[in-house]
């Protein structure tokens, strides 16, 4: 499956990555005023952090 993600995904530009980032900033923000708590990152395709890895 990552094989598969791989050739779906191609890695991202760091001006799409950064923007993605900024973007969970303000996800964060919004969760956060709701009283949400937990872990809340940002997981791209080939990640080694997804799925507990």
């Amino acid at each position: 499956m990552d094989e598969l993600s791989d050739r779906i995904y191609p890695a991202f530009e760091p001006r799409l990555l950064s923007a993605l980032e900024q973007a969970l900033e303000i996800v964060e923000r919004d969760v956060r005023a709701r009283g949400i708590t937990g872990a809340l990152r940002l997981i791209t395709p080939g990640d080694d952090r997804r799925a507990g890895r």
